[in-house]
């Protein structure tokens, strides 16, 4: 359990920094209820701040762009929109990939 905490706190973080409510299934407030302290709980963290990729796809089919510039540029655009909103949530996953205490 203390090993969620560390997420719940940074999902809290995160939602405070994005102006929103959070929302915690009932599914993973009872595994997070139920589990030892040392259990690792899967999570989906879904942002309200996406990339309009329905937009690009008609930019691209119009273009007629190949797949390679699609696939170059659906990733930059998602690459670009994480870097500009998440900054906090990168840097966390980063310091805490190294010790292992996510993944």
């Amino acid at each position: 359990m203390k090993k969620l905490v560390p997420i719940f706190v940074f999902l809290l973080l995160l939602s405070s920094l994005m102006q929103a409510q959070p929302e915690v299934s009932t599914r993973l407030l009872n595994a997070m209820r139920n589990s030892n302290p040392e259990d690792y709980i899967r999570v989906l963290v879904y942002l309200q701040d996406q990339v309009d990729i329905l937009s690009l796809d008609a930019k691209l089919y119009r273009e007629n762009a190949s797949l390679e510039r699609r696939a170059y540029e659906v990733i930059t655009a998602l690459q670009n929109k994480a870097n500009s909103t998440q900054p906090d949530m990168i840097a966390y996953f980063e310091n805490n990939l190294e010790n292992r205490s996510i993944f």
